[in-house]
């Protein structure tokens, strides 16, 4: 969804920002990345017909949806990197926690949209007593 030239360059926006989809769109960012924040997110919101949601996993970093997120706190712990180190790379959010948060939210998306299960896609309707991690950005 970023810029066709240089990812912080408004002026260059790619197909999806300009013309938006009309399909299901779920954005879940790190924590303070969201459509508000980020140029290219807002500009795909802004064009978007189909249904959307846009979540961030409080206590997240960019590489919190990566293998990084388990496999950073441990080389660190091993390696004797302090805790900025880790944080820095894949926030302080516990690693169970932002996988587990992940996966019932994107579980819940493709359930919803793909096989047609609503049920399981109410996860999508408002933040959840479960997850407190995930706040949703309206």
């Amino acid at each position: 969804m970023g810029y066709s030239q240089r990812d912080d360059d408004p002026a260059n926006p790619s197909p999806v920002g300009t013309d938006g989809v009309d399909r299901p769109l779920l954005l879940m960012g790190m924590d303070g990345d969201n459509h508000h924040t980020v140029a290219s997110w807002g500009a795909a919101w802004e064009h978007s017909t189909g249904w959307h949601r846009d979540l961030t996993l409080t206590g997240s970093a960019h590489a919190s949806s990566t293998d990084l997120q388990s496999q950073v706190p441990q080389i660190a712990r091993q390696s004797g990197l302090p805790d900025a180190f880790v944080v820095k790379n894949v926030g302080a959010i516990d690693p169970v926690r932002s996988v587990a948060a992940q996966k019932a939210y994107v579980s819940a998306f493709f359930d919803r949209w793909l096989r047609g299960r609503d049920e399981a896609g109410r996860l999508l309707d408002g933040p959840s007593g479960r997850w407190p991690e995930v706040r949703f950005v309206e």
